[in-house]
């Protein structure tokens, strides 16, 4: 493939982004050159995925992994997690600000086993992504290795920050929609799931039993499950994109789900969103960073994990439902 067009010079460039991409997909690894050269990056090596850990351990210097996760086995994701994390660049992932950046597209079914083991401040998951979703990951990724850009970005909030992501989303592809004469939104099914809907994962099986919730609580949960449907319903009368913010309906759930001992994997917790799973998986790393929900593993599966709110968040949940009854206000 001739990357030329999607990029002028970026072999000649010494400060251009060094990438290496491990896929087992030449489509997918036609679309991540596309985004790369777009950006003016340049790809270093690419390697198929059970090969990511040896070439992290010849490079000398890299700034960003792409990872083509979308249609492989369990074993190879698996396998190619476990050489990233064990490597010298990936060792210090899951620290705030470690490791290497990592760019992992994935499908729907691998958002729970991958979300589980790749999580943190320098990781990006993309289910089922456009070449503008792609590329404005990869553009993300510049701003931060930049001192100017790094310095702006210190003084902009998380919501500012995802908020300006999603605006270089819609450009990127507005962009390339011209240049190619194709559609933007492109016809995208968001996650396959009706919008509102909540799927919650059956207590395990072993060890004691679950504490049964308290009958004031599930009388909370019911109201709180309302007002949840009838923020659904709004994008019966208005284009759903209005609301696209999903961060309040995911506290909203992850309060309910508190309140009736329920579990919430992090799928679930993406399609009770309403959003795009990429959208939701960034949304749920930046309240994970605001100390406001937090990870717990699957003790039986390393491949899942569940999400929940903090003790803070839910303190300020139930101060926040006990200020609008007291003011005999609605939920919303």
């Amino acid at each position: 493939m001739d990357r030329s067009e999607w990029g002028t010079g970026t072999q000649d460039r010494v400060d251009a982004l060094r990438v290496i991409v491990a896929s087992d997909d030449a489509a997918a690894l036609a679309s991540v050159a596309k985004a790369v050269g777009i950006v003016g990056g340049r790809i270093v090596a690419e390697v198929p995925l059970d090969q990511i850990g040896a070439r992290l351990g010849d490079q000398i210097a890299i700034d960003l992994v792409a990872l083509e996760f979308a249609g492989a086995s369990p074993r190879v994701v698996d396998r190619a997690i476990d050489q990233l994390l064990t490597s010298e660049l990936g060792a210090d992932i899951e620290d705030e600000g470690g490791g290497v950046p990592v760019i992992a597209a994935i499908d729907v079914a691998q958002i729970d086993a991958v979300s589980a083991r790749l999580h943190g401040r320098n990781v990006q998951l993309l289910c089922a992504p456009s070449l503008a979703e792609r590329t404005a990951a990869i553009v993300h990724v510049r701003e931060m290795r930049g001192g100017a850009a790094l310095s702006d970005l210190t003084r902009e909030s998380e919501y500012e920050r995802l908020k300006r992501l999603d605006e270089d989303v819609a450009r990127i592809a507005d962009a390339l929609a011209r240049l190619t004469g194709r559609d933007p939104a492109g016809g995208r099914d968001q996650n396959g799931q009706p919008p509102g809907a909540t799927l919650h994962e059956a207590p395990l099986r072993y060890g004691a039993p679950p504490a049964v919730p308290a009958t004031n609580d599930l009388a909370l949960a019911g109201k709180v499950r309302t007002a949840i449907k009838a923020r659904r319903m709004r994008d019966q009368f208005f284009e759903p994109g209005l609301f696209a913010d999903p961060a309040w309906d995911m506290l909203l759930d992850l309060f309910a789900a508190r309140l009736e001992h329920a579990r919430v994997s992090v799928s679930s917790l993406c399609i009770a969103a309403a959003v795009p799973p990429t959208t939701a998986l960034r949304w749920i790393s930046t309240l994970s960073e605001a100390g406001l929900i937090e990870r717990e593993a699957d003790p039986l599966d390393k491949r899942r994990a569940f999400i929940g709110l903090s003790e803070g968040a839910s303190a300020g949940m139930r101060g926040y439902v006990a200020a609008v009854e007291r003011a005999g206000l609605a939920m919303g």
